[in-house]
């Protein structure tokens, strides 16, 4: 397993889809370790995908943003982490 730097810190906010708290950020791949208004968040909660605004509070995709998204190059690391997370909280819940 590879180190990773700790997540840097974001403000405290929760998931627009199911209302987990969140303080904390981490990449999926060393090409997202910066956080700022636009980068991509996945929810440890519930496994949605939002957006950070202005104000680094995630806000959900819109459907063209979902799109381009899902037709990108990037979806396949997406579902990978996402069924991680499935998992996780099946095990978790198990």
């Amino acid at each position: 397993m590879r180190d990773l730097p700790p997540p840097p810190p974001i403000p405290d906010h929760a998931c627009p889809r199911c209302g987990h708290r969140h303080d904390a950020y981490t990449s999926l791949g060393a090409d997202d370790q910066v956080v700022e208004p636009g980068a991509l968040a996945l929810c440890i909660g519930c496994g949605a995908l939002s957006v950070f605004d202005d104000g680094m509070r995630p806000r959900p995709l819109t459907a063209g943003e979902a799109f381009a998204l899902m037709t990108s190059d990037r979806w396949p690391e997406i579902e990978v982490a996402q069924e991680a997370l499935q998992a996780l909280r099946a095990e978790r819940e198990g």
